[in-house]
């Protein structure tokens, strides 16, 4: 199955819902995922911005 590339509105939309649930204090939310979906997202943001300048 291929993926379809995420918009970059998208990946914002993304980042700022796992900053939001960081953010909250709760054993529901589990740290290491979102900490890495977060990551993930930042990484991917940086290297489009990074790849659009070359």
């Amino acid at each position: 199955m291929e993926a379809e590339k995420i918009t970059d509105a998208e990946l914002e939309t993304l980042r700022q819902s796992a900053e939001k649930m960081l953010s909250r204090y709760s054993p529901a939310v589990d740290e290491v995922w979102w900490r890495n979906l977060h990551a993930a997202v930042v990484e991917l943001q940086e290297r489009r911005v990074q790849e659009a300048g070359q």
